[in-house]
């Protein structure tokens, strides 16, 4: 037990440490070995789990059993999210939708939506009594894509919206994400003043005639739709008579998209057209072998092209006229060239992505805005209203016209439109500069991310050093290398670009060789 650290009437098991000026409030137990960082405090009978540890600084409300560590903040990069049941439950959901609720003003309205899982639709419900506790009445679209609650949100100019989706890949894994008046992410200022009501349980307490209502919304389905359609070339893509294939990978735009292609006029072969509440999300290897089928089906149908939207609705793959995977990296590319030509003056792209990227925008006469690499400060960025087009090499691409977020949808109605204006998409691939980025990620503890960066910062070779995410160092035209530290893991991620694919590796090998010799460093 350290010095200043409070011991009112806990249980500490064997090697259990607590570091200066922590807690640990009565009937609470620490298992064998737990840490228990600096400032942290330890609510009233809780148990923290042997082998377990506790961030500094983190207020624990609940006992970590299955999870390995207890962390200071409530929100990581992907709103709010924990194992089913076990970091996250349904009490902490309502606890959650209460405190988001009392950072609104009384009335106020919500828009909520979940995918097709269990898990989500048990968590929404719970977010939504949360909030009606807390004055807040709610608009529930019920089982709806991801991007429809963001533009729902949008359109109604609601306070704000919920959507509770699997995490992509995790199945056990639950995500709450917020949304703030836009349809974008929250932003960190309305993120800690969330985590202050939630770890102080200062909640609004209304009179039982002022509780907030739950209220559907009839026409939000149209309203999306017609939205979407407004913007783009439709006598363009009627015009090219386009054949496509459409894999939805049993999300919720199944019940949406036919709609939407029907009025673009377009030929229409739908896979998977269904939603299943066994599959919320795909795993990688699921992901693999859909768009391995996606391709044959292109390449055997004589389609103009293929796509498959992510059931989570925000993220497309794109398949060519000749049945080849075009990677989210060269879609990225092709739709910088496709909306410099249609005019967009201003691109957000953040600073991992190739400085190709920043040519094509140059030779149609358009500038290049640099952002950090998380989707909210993208998504922040692409709010303002200068920006044409926004988009990073992951798949997140983002129409402002539209709305500030991704959408799968749009994306594939985009494809449409680039189709049609130019021939063929593979004839738009095919034309692009080849770019040559390798990635890696190195461990990392959490003590020494901070170190890290100070010793890439000062030992990196000589060369344009910018700080605006991470660390950045442009050696040369055409070689840059970025160092940045993951917030919600013990890992430090290094992007490399070079002219060929053996430089981009040698650059990244030289930059791994620095991040371990500052974590081994004493």
């Amino acid at each position: 037990v350290a010095s200043y650290a409070q011991v009112r009437g806990g249980v500490l098991g064997r090697q259990a440490t607590l570091e200066q000026g922590s807690t640990l409030e009565e009937g609470s137990v620490l298992g064998d070995e737990v840490v228990v960082g600096a400032g942290a405090l330890i609510q009233p009978r809780l148990k923290i789990y042997p082998g377990r540890s506790v961030e500094a600084g983190a207020i624990v409300t609940q006992s970590v059993v299955r999870e390995r560590k207890a962390r200071r903040n409530l929100f990581g990069s992907r709103g709010v999210s924990g194992r089913v049941n076990v970091g996250l439950t349904p009490v902490a959901a309502v606890r959650l939708g209460m405190a988001y609720g009392t950072t609104l003003k009384r009335g106020s309205v919500v828009v909520t939506g979940r995918d097709a899982s269990r898990a989500a639709r048990t968590m929404k419900r719970a977010v939504i009594a949360g909030l009606n506790s807390a004055g807040v009445t709610c608009h529930d679209l019920e089982l709806v894509p991801l991007p429809l609650t963001r533009f729902t949100v949008a359109s109604e100019q609601a306070a704000g919206g919920v959507s509770v989706r699997t995490s992509p890949g995790d199945p056990e894994t639950v995500e709450i994400r917020l949304f703030d008046t836009d349809g974008a992410d929250l932003g960190e200022a309305a993120q800690r003043k969330i985590e202050r009501v939630f770890f102080r349980e200062d909640y609004r307490r209304p009179s039982p005639l002022r509780l907030g209502e739950l209220e559907f919304p009839p026409r939000a389905l149209q309203q999306y739709a017609t939205g979407l359609v407004g913007l783009l070339d439709v006598e363009a893509i009627r015009h090219a008579g386009l054949k496509i294939v459409v894999d939805y990978a049993y999300g919720p735009y199944s019940a949406i998209g036919p709609a939407v292609l029907g009025r673009l006029g377009c030929d229409v072969l739908a896979l998977n057209a269904f939603t299943d509440e066994q599959r919320p999300a795909l795993t990688s290897d699921e992901l693999d072998a859909l768009l391995a089928e996606l391709a044959d089906h292109v390449k055997n149908s004589g389609s103009h092209l293929g796509a498959l939207i992510e059931p989570g609705g925000d993220v497309l793959h794109v398949v060519d006229d000749r049945g080849r995977l075009v990677s989210q990296e060269r879609t990225l590319l092709a739709f910088i060239k496709h909306e410099a030509r249609a005019g967009a003056r201003r691109f957000a792209l953040p600073v991992s992505t190739s400085i190709a990227a920043e040519s094509l925008a140059k030779e149609d006469g358009a500038i290049v805005q640099w952002t950090p690499t998380s989707v909210p400060a993208l998504m922040a960025r692409a709010g303002r209203g200068e920006v044409g087009f926004a988009g990073n090499s992951e798949g997140t691409l983002i129409w402002p016209a539209f709305m500030a977020a991704p959408d799968g949808l749009m994306t594939l109605c985009k494809v449409l439109e680039l189709a049609a204006r130019n021939g063929s998409v593979s004839d738009v691939i095919d034309a692009l500069p080849e770019v040559h980025i390798e990635v890696r990620d190195v461990p990392t503890p959490w003590s020494s991310k901070g170190a890290v960066m100070r010793y890439v910062a000062t030992a990196a070779p000589p060369g344009q050093l910018t700080l605006l995410d991470g660390v950045k160092v442009v050696e040369a035209p055409g070689r840059w290398a970025l160092v940045i530290p993951y917030s919600d893991e013990p890992l430090c991620r290094i992007w490399a670009e070079g002219r060929t694919d053996e430089e981009a590796r040698e650059i990244v090998d030289r930059y791994a060789r620095l991040v371990e010799e500052a974590v081994a460093a004493p």
